[in-house]
């Protein structure tokens, strides 16, 4: 018999504006998140378009400088869907820093690159990054290196510089059989703001 086809699903579009004040904010870096996360600049109207983007769960975000919008999401995107006249809205934002580590061996990994809601960025040679203009409200990090499964984690900030420490929240994402032996996860992280804690995986 022939082989039967996977039905092709067809992908959606996501187009809004990011604004600070009252006025568009030109050049702000705007992500949209599914599976993966997806990077483009807002215009000099600060409007914003994604085409491509798989239906399903979609947060979107946008940062310029130190300021960022709150994490818009989870939004639903239909098969073929348009999802249009969205607005990201720039306020001060939060800062997070905090060092990627090996999860069996505990050894710093630098070069580790990690991106946020708000930007993104390297781990120096000891592991230890600061990231900056970071939504306060939810918002989330994502880090990966060679050799290593990449790691997703969902923060709750406010204003303030967060550091980040070592947690045991479960890792997001599906892992195939076998794959953690041979690429272990990067540590387990949460973000702390004092003796209180302001993490949560999810």
């Amino acid at each position: 018999p022939p082989l039967a086809h996977a039905p092709v699903v067809k992908s959606g579009s996501v187009e809004g504006r990011v604004g600070r004040q009252g006025s568009p904010a030109a050049g702000a870096r705007v992500t949209v998140r599914s599976a993966s996360a997806r990077v483009v600049q807002a215009g000099p109207a600060g409007t914003f378009a994604f085409d491509e983007v798989a239906p399903g769960e979609l947060w979107l975000s946008a940062a310029l400088d130190d300021e960022a919008s709150q994490v818009q999401g989870p939004l639903m995107l239909g098969p073929g869907e348009r999802r249009a006249g969205l607005v990201l809205e720039l306020h001060p934002g939060a800062a997070v820093s905090g060092q990627v580590v090996d999860s069996q061996s505990r050894e710093p990994v630098g070069g580790a690159q990690l991106v946020t809601s708000g930007g993104a960025g390297v781990t120096d040679g000891n592991g230890r990054f600061v990231l900056r203009g970071l939504p306060p409200g939810q918002t989330w990090i994502e880090a990966s290196a060679k050799g290593h499964l990449p790691r997703v984690e969902w923060l709750s900030l406010d204003a303030r510089l967060h550091r980040l420490h070592h947690g045991d929240a479960p890792a997001r994402g599906a892992e195939r059989a076998g794959e953690r032996a041979r690429h272990p996860r990067l540590a387990d992280v949460g973000v702390g703001a004092g003796d209180e804690e302001a993490a949560h995986g999810r």
